[in-house]
């Protein structure tokens, strides 16, 4: 007779700028130390039917970076940190989780046309930061790390010299 061993896993989700404990326990589901009756099944490639307390969602899995879930109303980045992962952080020296600053200096003389984050907004590389009108050509500048937004300095209409500062940002 084979007889199957369930273990216990813990994962931190971050879902647009709220972090949750995932405990999947011997079958149970457990989101910050609530038991959730919750079930899934593929629908088709990266597409899910989610059922949740009752409520009933159409999941699509977009990859990333980063990873995205959409439903038919949003769409929010994922952060997966299982206990692999968690035990690789923490083993981490402190001068290798240290922030570093970085200042978004405009790279041309232009006009503001759109800023797209704000101040606590968590970023990922590649991100769109905002859109700067120079040339009557529209340049997104984008984030070259992950991190989260310290201060924007400019709003749509600005008009900005070549080096202006434009936002600062905390990289992870």
């Amino acid at each position: 007779m084979h007889s199957q061993v369930m273990k216990t896993e813990t994962f931190q989700i971050s879902i647009a700028d709220r972090t949750v404990e995932i405990v999947l326990d011997d079958g149970r589901l457990i989101v910050d130390g609530r038991t959730i009756e919750a079930s899934a099944e593929p629908t088709t490639d990266g597409h899910y039917s989610v059922l949740v307390d009752g409520r009933s969602l159409s999941i699509s899995v977009e990859s990333g970076p980063p990873v995205r879930l959409r439903t038919t109303e949003e769409v929010w980045p994922v952060e997966v940190i299982g206990n692999r992962e968690r035990l690789l952080r923490s083993a981490e020296s402190s001068d290798t989780r240290a922030r570093h600053h970085f200042a978004v200096r405009s790279p041309m003389p232009g006009l503001i046309v759109k800023v797209n984050v704000q101040t606590g907004d968590p970023v990922h590389t590649g991100a769109s930061l905002l859109v700067l009108e120079a040339m009557k050509m529209e340049n997104e500048i984008q984030a070259t790390h992950d991190g989260t937004i310290g201060r924007v300095h400019v709003a749509p209409g600005d008009a900005v010299l070549k080096n202006a500062l434009l936002l600062e940002f905390e990289s992870r």
